[in-house]
């Protein structure tokens, strides 16, 4: 039984989770989020959580169908909880906005 951990498409789980983290985390001096930046230079005018979660859905699909591969499991957790954490945030904002607050 090969118990060896291999690189291959559950292991770029992580480095999705990790283009998602830049895209919404890193910022210039300015504020604008790297995400922002990248969508102003293409020419899009949408927000940048369209672009961020379907990459961490792809990133939790990879992880699942892929497990045993090197970096899946870490790619998991860490997209699971960023989307959980983006997700529970619009759930929260919906909520407010609802109830008029703001």
């Amino acid at each position: 039984m090969d118990r060896t951990k291999r690189f291959g498409l559950g292991s770029f789980s992580l480095v999705l989770f990790l283009v998602s983290s830049i895209l919404l985390f890193a910022s210039d001096k300015g504020y604008n989020s790297a995400g922002e930046y990248l969508l102003k230079l293409v020419g899009l005018n949408v927000h940048e959580l369209v672009i961020i979660v379907p990459l961490l859905l792809v990133a939790v699909f990879l992880a699942r169908k892929f497990p045993t591969h090197f970096f899946s499991k870490s790619g998991l957790i860490s997209s699971s909880i960023l989307l959980g954490f983006i997700l529970t945030l619009a759930l929260i904002d919906l909520i407010l906005r609802f109830i008029g607050l703001f």
